[in-house]
């Protein structure tokens, strides 16, 4: 895009200008936790579903609204592996709220890693604009 046409960081300043009332213009954010796939990796979903899922709800409180844990697969093809190995959805009203609640833990929850899986995560956070 040219610049002065609406630019990406001139759709982020002013979706950030909305989000110091409520969420992103009253809208619900989701935090979202991807665990790509990789040959060889490792993932414990028993220790993810019963071990570090309760540690990070139990730390991060009232700040998650509702969470979901999805364990791929299949890719988009019949006998193709998923594009990711698990994914987590947290979502809160703010990015602030899970913000605030999420840095007094990181270590907490960052240093519990390495005990279910050795994939790097990657987070994303988004705005959500449909939820049924």
């Amino acid at each position: 895009m040219a610049r002065g046409s609406g630019t990406r960081d001139e759709e982020r300043g002013r979706v950030g200008s909305e989000s110091s009332a409520v969420g992103y213009g009253g809208k619900m954010v989701k935090v979202s936790i991807f665990y790509p796939s990789k040959p060889g990796a490792h993932f414990d979903v028993d220790y993810y579903l019963n071990t570090h899922m309760p540690l990070a709800l139990g730390l991060l409180g009232s700040a998650v609204q509702a969470v979901s844990v999805e364990i791929g697969m299949l890719g988009g093809t019949s006998g193709q592996a998923p594009p990711f190995t698990a994914i987590c959805g947290f979502t809160c009203e703010t990015v602030q709220a899970f913000t605030d609640a999420f840095l007094p833990n990181a270590d907490v929850l960052q240093g519990d890693i390495p005990k279910f899986t050795d994939i790097a995560p990657v987070i994303q956070v988004s705005e959500i604009r449909m939820e049924q």
